[in-house]
């Protein structure tokens, strides 16, 4: 009995360079057999809509494509296009015999210094790196193909195609991963953004910054070799590589900023802006980065649904999508003040590391801030009565002042903060409230609830943890709320049901934030 393609391409013996081991990795697409110092890629026969490699000659053609575009970034990477043939007897690269299928062959680029590998490492000094990308990147973009009107059409009526079929694509996945409402409503904002933009947009193409580029600029395709390598550019769809070079920009800095790293998406495009538009390629940046992000979102979703793809895999590609999402979410918003309010064990600290991390705000979290002030006395476990120790009158006090600081300092630069505490008393509210009128930002209190009992509950698990900053435990709890004034009108203040996912909350706020500021139909 014949083995299979995959059998075939997972045994080192088929290779003619002979590999140790051969190991493999899957996309929606595609799938990839690393073989020593070599990879073979070979496309999945699909039909997204998007994309269609449902016949072997299709397969054969984008192959093709793949190799030439690609050359164009990384000349010594993308080696040839080999065909898989059938002797009769077996399968095998090259050779005599029918081709069956066919394999792009590149040169294998060291992992440990693929971008996103770097980002995930937390690798010291990567700052540096990235005026020798940018300097990359305009070689690359300068050099590229202008397409004004490419095939007849304007890039604005190909972004309003391209939004549209992201919309379509990702209909089916309301009720497991989007919710109907912020799905809606996000997809309404974007129609609106576009026809906003279109005049800038229509300026920007006759000044030639539509351009034949990369359409999948992130992380994961950035070697920081010498020279720079960049690869995998899409080739299944011309209407997704063409555009405007603000769009690949975007894409890039998106990924720095989910990977946590938004200074160094802010110093790439202080590079990139004086020499593709400057400040118009700024005010393009937050449409791009959401369409980006859905797009994203999109691919993760996709990859969810393949049966043959394993459990752990598609987990995985549900949690990004959703991830990517409320990114996609927190484009639509501009600066924020978020307070996040409520009694101890609530989930404060849970809620706003998803919103932080989607509104790109600084994070700013009391059980934190009040340890840092105290230095060594903070040290050790803090088991002290209700208001006393690190927690007196007076040291409470100190801590909202510096919060307070903090904020000032944020909303002056233009950037969103989430300020995460109890904010037991109205006075505390209302000094960020006065705050956030004096920088013309919108205040948000975001007002936690949780029956007494799963606080509790939630409180000894913590605590039997021991590895959360807080230091509030069940037996605090009720002095605590015997104090706490919550939030009433005329406060601007949203109440969410802490014993509902993290993740739905997340995206019930954004939703909630984005009809609050009337960037929604």
């Amino acid at each position: 009995m014949k083995k299979s393609l995959h059998e075939i391409l997972l045994d080192p013996a088929t290779y003619p360079h002979h590999p140790h081991e051969v190991t493999f990795r899957q996309t929606h697409v595609s799938r990839l057999y690393f073989a020593g110092g070599e990879v073979y890629k070979v496309k999945k026969s699909v039909n997204f809509g998007f994309l269609d490699f449902t016949s072997l000659d299709k397969r054969l053609f984008f192959c093709q494509e793949e190799l030439r575009l690609n050359r164009r970034f990384a000349p010594d990477t993308y080696l040839e296009v080999v065909p898989i043939c059938d002797s009769g007897k077996q399968l095998q690269l090259g050779g005599a015999g029918e081709p069956v299928e066919y394999a792009l062959r590149m040169r294998r680029l060291p992992e440990e210094r693929l971008l996103d590998h770097l980002l995930a490492q937390k690798t010291p000094h990567l700052a540096q790196q990235i005026p020798r990308l940018a300097q990359r990147l305009i070689e690359i973009y300068h050099k590229a193909p202008i397409c004004r009107r490419d095939q007849g059409r304007s890039h604005v009526e190909v972004m309003a195609e391209n939004w549209k079929e992201n919309e379509e694509q990702t209909r089916p996945f309301i009720g497991t991963i989007y919710r109907a409402e912020e799905h809606r409503i996000l997809f309404d904002r974007v129609k609106r953004w576009l026809a906003e933009l279109t005049p800038l947009l229509q300026q920007r193409e006759e000044e030639g910054l539509v351009r034949d580029g990369h359409g999948d600029l992130h992380s994961q395709h950035i070697c920081l070799s010498t020279p720079i390598r960049i690869f995998d550019c899409i080739e299944f769809n011309r209407r997704f590589r063409i555009g405007d070079v603000a769009a690949d920009f975007a894409f890039l800095a998106m990924d720095l900023n989910e990977a946590g790293r938004p200074d160094l998406a802010e110093l790439l495009i202080d590079e990139l802006t004086p020499c593709f538009g400057g400040d118009n390629l700024r005010s393009l940046l937050p449409f791009y980065r959401c369409y980006r992000a859905v797009v994203r979102s999109k691919v993760n979703a996709l990859l969810s649904s393949e049966e043959e793809v394993d459990p752990e895999t598609r987990q995985q590609a549900e949690a990004a999508a959703r991830r990517y999402f409320r990114l996609a979410q927190g484009e639509l918003l501009p600066p924020q003040l978020l307070l996040i309010c409520g009694l101890m064990g609530v989930g404060k600290s849970s809620l706003a590391a998803p919103l932080s991390h989607a509104l790109r705000a600084d994070w700013l979290r009391s059980d934190l801030i009040r340890k840092e002030l105290a230095g060594s006395e903070a040290r050790g476990s803090q088991t002290h009565r209700f208001g006393q120790g690190l927690y007196s009158p007076q040291k409470t006090q100190e801590t909202y002042d510096e919060m307070l600081r903090r904020t000032n300092n944020a909303l002056r630069q233009g950037r969103s903060v989430i300020v995460d505490a109890s904010f037991a008393q109205t006075s505390q509210r209302q000094h960020f409230l006065d705050l956030a009128a004096q920088h013309d930002v919108p205040p948000h209190i975001i007002y936690l609830q949780l029956p007494r009992r799963t606080a509790l509950a939630r409180l000894d698990e913590r605590e039997e943890l021991g590895n959360d900053p807080s230091d509030g435990r069940t037996e605090l709890y009720d002095l605590q709320a015997a104090t706490f004034t919550p939030p009433t009108a005329p406060e601007p203040f949203l109440r969410v049901d802490s014993s509902r996912q993290v993740d739905y909350n997340a995206g019930f706020v954004l939703q909630q934030l984005t009809l609050l500021s009337g960037t929604a139909s």
